[in-house]
């Protein structure tokens, strides 16, 4: 865990704000290794690190712009060979983070979810894990606010769901596109550090970071 003057900013901390692809739900390793493999077949050669540092957190536009950026225009349809994938990807080998259930069944604190990805997609991952009853209707799609990740509009909109000042609550993120985000709403971060995304870019980018979700009640209690 590393520290930062952020400790002393969430004095009144009145609720948390997870994102959920690699927060929430273990997503990410699986999709990564289908983006990998997409690239691939477009003649762009990745580690699973460089696909990740380039992908991971941003909108499905964002994700459609870069991919444009290295290959040239995309005909419609260009995914649709790979649908099946993340399919099954999505429903055979989704699983919640460790320990995340547990931890949010403990909270105290008020919860909501400000993900980048599809609002289908969210709730879907969310029920198929068994963490839709923790969040009810408090969660927000880059399709549920004018930009995505990394403007603060999904950490602002959650904090209105919950009926809290934005810098009251503390967000708990994965990627340096999520904790600029929530940094910009002017929220307190904690980044859990999954074994992509190095600790030290979230630290660099804000965030307090920490390495087991059996850490974050602790860190809770600390900045509460």
């Amino acid at each position: 865990m590393s520290g930062s003057d952020d400790r002393m900013s969430a004095s009144s901390t009145a609720a948390v704000v997870f994102d959920c692809d690699g927060v929430l739900v273990d997503s990410e390793a699986p999709v990564i290794a289908i983006d990998q493999r997409m690239l691939a077949d477009f003649g762009v050669e990745l580690t699973l690190e460089e696909v990740h540092a380039r992908f991971v957190g941003i909108t499905e536009a964002a994700y459609h712009a870069e991919i444009e950026k290295m290959v040239g225009p995309l005909p419609d349809g260009w995914r649709d060979p790979y649908h099946s994938l993340y399919l099954r990807a999505l429903h055979e080998d989704l699983q919640s983070i460790a320990g995340v259930g547990d931890v949010i069944a403990g909270l105290t604190l008020p919860t909501a979810v400000a993900s980048n990805s599809s609002r289908v997609r969210v709730r879907e991952s969310l029920e198929l894990v068994g963490l839709l009853h923790f969040f009810d209707d408090r969660i927000v799609s880059a399709e549920d606010v004018p930009r995505g990740k990394p403007a603060p509009d999904v950490y602002l909109r959650a904090a209105e769901l919950l009926r809290v000042p934005a810098a009251s609550c503390i967000a708990v993120e994965d990627s340096t596109t999520g904790v600029r985000a929530a940094r910009s709403a002017g929220m307190t971060v904690l980044g859990y550090v999954d074994g992509l995304t190095p600790g030290h870019a979230l630290r660099s980018a804000g965030a307090i970071t920490f390495g087991s979700m059996t850490e974050l009640p602790a860190l809770l209690d600390e900045l509460t």
